[in-house]
């Protein structure tokens, strides 16, 4: 089990990170351009955060993202494949 700090606006917290237990965290680089606190943090994850904040992701206690690099995954075959599927949509679509 590990333990973290983190803090938000100036007021830390401790949270705990058991090994084998499932978790969903990201991580964002976010600057609140307004105050952020308990009553107002939904709004700023639904409207002042985006994807480009994210800097780590763990899904299900596997990290997927980390320090916005992609793990496990070969991301030039993924666009490759990605570019394929959406040339034969364009013809299914275009005729």
């Amino acid at each position: 089990m590990k333990t973290y700090t983190i803090t938000v606006n100036g007021k830390a917290y401790a949270v705990t990170v058991e090994e084998g237990a499932a978790a969903d965290v990201i991580v964002t680089d976010y600057v609140p351009r307004t105050p952020m606190d308990a009553s107002n943090i939904n709004s700023h994850i639904l409207f002042g955060m985006t994807g480009r904040s994210v800097v780590t992701t763990v899904c299900n206690g596997k990290v997927l993202m980390k320090d916005r690099e992609l793990i496990g995954i070969d991301e030039e075959k993924v666009l490759y494949e990605v570019r394929e599927e959406a040339k034969k949509l364009e013809r299914s679509i275009n005729g």
